[in-house]
């Protein structure tokens, strides 16, 4: 099962709480490099009420890493 599918399973959607939130872990994302290519990172967002998960995501090989 991916990402998508377990975090929309727990109530998930794919969206940030807010603005800022969002404003702030895109601006961390872009400079972060993926830890098993090097390439360059998405940000997404996953939240719920009560709860916020940010993932980055590799462009090239499609890694995700919650941070």
């Amino acid at each position: 099962m991916d990402t998508i599918d377990l975090m929309t399973q727990d109530g998930y959607r794919p969206v940030a709480p807010d603005t800022v939130a969002a404003d702030i872990d895109t601006q961390c994302v872009e400079r972060m490099t993926c830890r098993k290519c090097g390439g360059a990172c998405y940000y997404q967002p996953w939240s719920r009420p009560g709860s916020y998960r940010a993932f980055s995501v590799c462009l090239d090989c499609g890694h995700e890493e919650e941070f």
